[in-house]
């Protein structure tokens, strides 16, 4: 496979990982436990072995059916903002002999949000059942301050992630999740075990940072490694919201590649296309193989990672209809602008039919608002699957979901 299959292929292994939820059996009913819990004491008490697996408890949070799952190709803890140009003095231009002003470029820099993820609906005998989230009851969305014990690290996510910021997986019919999504609720469900096969599929693709994410379920070096709460049994589940939520911000994202190229040569093209590009891109050895654009548009931003994939990320209010709405489609119209600018200019300067296909996105019911044929629908794809029988299946469900 080439750069870009390889990548591809590790993306879908990531996703490979998630759809390993869909295969958790019915959790069954063991004993019942009356008093409620926090998220923070449920995770500590399921590790330390004070809760039974099949203990059916009652817990409060924030429920959403986003999560910080999926780490873009393209993605970087932090990303040049703007640029200070000064001058440093005169100097003699030794090809015209004449004295000229020497300028220096400094990048400022700004701490980069991880995004947000939502994972298509599973369906098996007893119907169609999600993957949602419930996180503490002090969580107030997905943009996260800076850690100053991680500031001026290049390279580290410097990311401050606290208690609130870690979810439980909640398994939950699909309906129940659109009834109730978005709020401060009580549930009652059923502690259930990942399966050893799904919580090392796991913990074999994570990074850092999801690690950081994911402790509130997963602990690979404790005894029991996984837990979630399946809510799919009728008799022993129940959802009550206390309150709706009015305003829950995260970082949208979409990200794309360049079918059939490999090498690294069209930079400008690329650059040229991207809309309001400022003279300066960057690329620094902290962050191997990306590419960081600086443009003149105040919410979308844009990383290239070698040799031709490419992420846009965009911050939006989860919950705010208009916010919501205004912003998908702002990152749709600068998606579509640079993808349509990016093969005209591939085909003027090198008579190459290019083509620019999205592949993952914070949620795959919105993927073909950036293409036609949807996500994950390339040569490259179809090399990945042809050798790679064992993802077909997860990415089907991607390519599926509605």
């Amino acid at each position: 496979m080439n750069n870009v299959a390889s990548e591809l292929f590790n993306g879908i292994g990531i996703f490979k990982s998630l759809y390993g939820f869909g295969k958790i059996a019915l959790t069954k009913a063991r004993n019942r436990i009356a008093i409620p819990y926090r998220v923070e004491k449920l995770s500590d008490e399921v590790f330390s072995s004070c809760l039974s697996y099949g203990s059916v408890i009652t817990v409060n949070g924030v429920f959403t059916r986003y999560g910080t799952t999926y780490r873009p190709l393209s993605y970087a803890p932090t990303i040049p903002t703007q640029s200070n140009d000064k001058s440093i003095g005169f100097a003699i231009d030794p090809n015209t002999k004449l004295l000229r002003e020497r300028r220096q470029t400094e990048a400022k820099f700004r701490l980069f949000q991880f995004p947000v993820q939502t994972l298509p609906a599973y369906e098996d005998d007893n119907g169609r059942f999600c993957v949602a989230f419930l996180y503490p009851e002090n969580f107030n969305g997905f943009i996260l301050n800076e850690d100053p014990n991680k500031k001026g690290k290049p390279g580290t996510d410097s990311l401050l992630i606290e208690s609130s910021h870690r979810a439980v997986p909640i398994l939950l019919p699909e309906e129940t999740l659109e009834n109730i999504s978005e709020s401060n609720a009580t549930l009652t469900g059923i502690v259930s075990l990942l399966p050893e096969t799904v919580s090392e599929s796991i913990s074999k693709n994570i990074c850092p940072t999801r690690e950081m994410f994911y402790y509130g379920f997963l602990r690979p070096f404790s005894s029991r490694m996984a837990f979630c709460i399946d809510c799919r049994d009728k008799i022993n589940s129940d959802f009550r919201v206390n309150s709706k939520i009015f305003s829950l911000t995260g970082a949208l994202y979409v990200e794309g590649h360049f079918e059939n190229i490999v090498e690294d040569k069209y930079k400008k093209e690329f650059k040229e296309a991207i809309p309001g590009c400022l003279h300066w891109s960057f690329a620094y050895e902290d962050y191997p193989g990306k590419t960081f654009y600086l443009t003149d548009d105040q919410s979308v931003s844009v990383i290239g990672a070698d040799p031709s994939i490419f992420g846009f990320y965009i911050e939006a209010d989860l919950v705010d209809p208009r916010d919501f709405h205004s912003k998908l489609k702002h990152l749709e119209e600068f998606y579509t602008k640079f993808q349509k600018k990016s093969l005209n200019n591939i085909r003027n300067a090198y008579s190459i039919e290019a083509k620019f296909k999205p592949d993952f996105i914070f949620d795959y019911k919105r993927q073909r608002h950036f293409h036609p044929n949807g996500a994950l629908s390339s040569k490259e794809i179809d090399v990945v699957l042809e050798k790679h029988h064992e993802i077909i299946e997860v990415a089907e469900w991607l390519k599926n979901a509605k």
